[in-house]
């Protein structure tokens, strides 16, 4: 089979995880066609034998150059004789299944990210979606999808390979290494923000402390960048003599620094991946809160896929563990000991490895479910899609 994989760009987690099916697909004889917008993709694509295509992406208020992409879609989809669409990016959802009406070709959706989905995604009702937490297969449910046309599947990041060296220093001695991985944007920087503050504030230390940020900025707003910039300072010089708050930027290889890190916070893969390496980890929600991965709150957690959204009540609090990790060295080895034994649960409910079966099995039921294609119902799909953005804007 032909599979039409559009990652739209290279930025942030959901490409990664697409990235990971296709090569589960390709692994088990199917051919990957990837679609990308970016020129400079880097080295995303090494390694993968993937055929690349390089495709303007859709804009919602771009109407007629999407009418346009909509025909340049359908073309090559029939010179590559696509048998299958596969994208995890909402935009180019929202097209490429009015593509698929028109091309005669089946697609399978897949909703990364948070429980903010767009209204106008009804509009493919009659589409699969991949979802890959309970919180968005619950926000699909109330927008009127059919249980038949949701699909859960969390299994979409590579269990990463620990090496000897590193198990070694999982237990700090003089210096502990904090990592906070994630990109600056709007929806992060509050909890950004709330973290710089939290550790301005007098904590205390048993160790010398060494906090690297690693993301790249997306903030388009000037005056959040300045915010952002101006309290990484004023944090910098707020902390005692012993710690440093490195603003590293965009990593290309997170693996390696998370690999090196003793805490690792963040949200969604940036915790999930960590965790699955026995790392003791910290989510940090986009309010500004810290929730420690532990077994007690795991399921709340994993609801809302590691964002920190929703009521998460804890018996010990998180915050106050985090402290504690940092002035006790004792509470540390019991902590790790507990990350380590939750390891194995992270890799069951997200390891590619566990995805095959399940993946291969939703593709079976589009496959055979998606057959009245049209180019008149494609057409009725984007006048509905234009209509809910006109009437967004009234």
């Amino acid at each position: 089979m032909r599979v039409l994989c559009d990652f739209q760009d290279t930025i942030g987690g959901a490409p990664r995880s697409l990235k990971e099916h296709a090569l589960l697909l390709k692994a088990h004889g199917h051919e990957i066609i990837a679609v990308i917008s970016v020129k400079d993709y880097g080295d995303f694509f090494d390694n993968t034998s993937f055929q690349i295509i390089q495709l303007p992406r859709f804009y919602t208020r771009h109407i007629f150059k999407n009418i346009w992409l909509l025909n340049v879609y359908t073309q090559q989809i029939k010179k590559n004789k696509i048998d299958l669409l596969y994208t995890n990016r909402v935009t180019q959802s929202l097209f490429l299944s009015i593509v698929s009406d028109f091309a005669n070709v089946p697609i399978l959706n897949a909703r990364a990210g948070g429980a903010e989905i767009p209204t106008n995604v009804k509009v493919n009702k009659d589409k699969h979606f991949v979802v890959y937490s309970e919180e968005n297969l619950q926000v699909f449910r109330e927008l009127g999808f059919s249980e038949d046309k949701l699909f859960l599947l969390r299994n979409r990041i590579p269990a990463p390979i620990i090496k000897s060296e590193t198990l070694e220093s999982l237990i700090p001695k003089e210096e502990i290494l904090i990592t906070i991985t994630g990109s600056i944007k709007e929806e992060t920087l509050k909890g950004i923000i709330w973290f710089l503050n939290f550790v301005s504030q007098n904590l205390s230390s048993s160790y010398n402390v060494v906090i690297n940020i690693a993301g790249g900025s997306l903030l388009s707003d000037g005056g959040k960048q300045l915010m952002f910039e101006t309290t990484l300072e004023e944090a910098k010089r707020a902390v005692p003599f012993s710690w440093k708050i490195n603003y590293l930027g965009y990593v290309s290889n997170i693996t390696e620094l998370q690999e090196k890190s003793h805490i690792c916070i963040g949200k969604g893969r940036s915790v999930i991946q960590p965790a699955m390496m026995g790392k003791i980890t910290f989510v940090i929600s986009e309010g500004g809160r810290l929730y420690r991965s532990k077994h007690s709150i795991y399921k709340c957690l994993r609801f809302y896929n590691f964002s920190g959204r929703g009521n998460i009540i804890e018996e010990d609090d998180s915050v106050t563990e985090f402290k504690e990790l940092l002035i006790d060295p004792n509470i540390f080895p019991k902590f790790q000991d507990q990350a380590n034994i939750l390891s194995e649960t992270f890799k069951e409910d997200y390891a590619t490895e566990f995805a095959i079966d399940k993946l291969q099995d939703y593709i079976n039921v589009v496959i055979r479910e998606q057959f009245n294609f049209s180019a008149i119902k494609g057409i009725i799909k984007l006048v509905k899609l234009y209509w809910s953005v006109l009437m967004a804007k009234v």
